[in-house]
Order: structure tokens, then C-alpha cells, then sequence
């Protein structure tokens, strides 16, 4: 039989997220699974992270010219710090605020004086 079950992982925490199932019960619907096992396949947030996006704004740390290299590091900031921060490029505010979260390079993180989380890069 064809079954697989799957675990997908949150973008923003990377924490567990959904389970999938192959309903389809054909080899292929079971190799795909199988592929996305362990990997993000939305920009969906996670429950956790929903309730921390409407506290205010998550920002996530990157590696310094390397969006796509994540430090670990993750803090939510209030809308009004948001508003205050981004006040000179009102398109990237508002895009921000509807997102609800912010890839920041590392060098940004430290200069806002955000928490480390005991990295001291």
C-alpha cells in the first residue's frame, strides 16, 4: 500500500507545523510526501508564531549579504518601534506591518541592540 505521512516545519521558527497525508493513496502522492517530509512548503505561520505576529512585528536575523542564511536569532518588535524604525520609506512600513514579519541582516540586528540569545558573532 501506498500510505505516507509527513511533517512539515514553520518558515518562520522552523518548528514543527502540519501533518500531511498522502490521500491519494497512488506511489506518486507517496514519493511526493516522502520530498517534502521535514521541509517548509508555505509561508503559513505556525500557531505559535500567529500569536507572536499579533503581539507586533517578528524580525529574523540573517548571515550579513545572505538573506537566505538564517542566524537563529528572532525577536518581536512592536508596531509602533516598526513605525518609528521605517518613518523615511513608507512602502516598505507598510508592507512590514502587513506582513508581519522582517528578514534583517545581522549587523541591523545588533545595531537595533536586539537580543543575542548567547551569540556573540
Amino acid at each position: 500500500m501506498n500510505i505516507e505521512v509527513g511533517l512539515t516545519k514553520c518558515f518562520f521558527c522552523g518548528k514543527d507545523k502540519d501533518i500531511i497525508m498522502n490521500t491519494r493513496l497512488t506511489k506518486q502522492a507517496a514519493d511526493e510526501i516522502k520530498k517534502i517530509n521535514g521541509k517548509v512548503i508555505d509561508t503559513e505561520p505556525c500557531n505559535e508564531c500567529k500569536e507572536l505576529m499579533k503581539q507586533g512585528v517578528m524580525l529574523i536575523s540573517c548571515k550579513d549579504g545572505d538573506m537566505h542564511y538564517r542566524t537563529g536569532k528572532m525577536a518581536v518588535v512592536k508596531d509602533e518601534a516598526i513605525r518609528r524604525m521605517l518613518e523615511n520609506d513608507k512602502d516598505l512600513l507598510k508592507q512590514v506591518l502587513e506582513k508581519r514579519f522582517c528578514i534583517i541582516e545581522d549587523t541591523a540586528w545588533n545595531m537595533l541592540g536586539l537580543p543575542n540569545g548567547g551569540n556573540n558573532e
